[in-house]
């Protein structure tokens, strides 16, 4: 006697397991708001990080802004953006290092990675290519991360801070 066919074994679902597929998490993302909420000073912590990052890169591109390609302007900026790169790739690195379950535990992770990226690639391309709009639609989108970040700390209940000068200096300190 002859088993399934290929029509049979490839019927789909049953209504069944539709259901089981469409149920609902009663707790979705509560963990993640709640471990978020009992850990805010250190996610703040890593978003003043990247502020500083971020305004090392503008500076460093800012002083550039200009200079002819090969000048020693142009060298300086190629030698600081990639000192900058390496930095916050090991700062990145020693983040996800320090806090392997980070992508796991916190919502607030997708924010944080979108700054980073933004300071790695979006602003340094943008200064490479002497983009005035580049650069100043990297500006824009660094305002709309940061506010992202500020209004979820708010609904969290939590009062997120400005970065101060004191905090980008211990950062620069070997």
């Amino acid at each position: 006697e002859a088993g399934p066919t290929l029509t049979d074994a490839l019927r789909g679902p049953t209504e069944e397991e539709f259901q089981a597929w469409d149920r609902r998490d009663p707790a979705a993302e509560q963990h993640l708001y709640a471990w978020d909420k009992a850990h805010f000073a250190m996610l703040q912590g890593f978003v003043h990080d990247l502020e500083c990052f971020e305004a090392r890169m503008v500076a460093a591109g800012e002083a550039v802004r200009g200079a002819k390609p090969g000048s020693p302007e142009d060298e300086a900026w190629f030698r600081t953006k990639r000192a900058l790169i390496l930095e916050l790739d090991a700062w990145q690195k020693q983040l996800f290092a320090s806090h392997p379950r980070l992508i796991e535990d916190s919502k607030a992770v997708g924010t944080l990675l979108e700054a980073h990226e933004l300071v790695m690639f979006e602003l340094p391309q943008a200064y490479n290519e002497r983009d005035s709009n580049g650069i100043d639609r990297a500006a824009g989108h660094w305002q709309i991360v940061m506010a992202k970040f500020r209004k979820y700390g708010t609904s969290l209940g939590e009062r997120p801070t400005s970065v101060t000068d004191a905090h980008c200096k211990r950062m620069t300190k070997p």
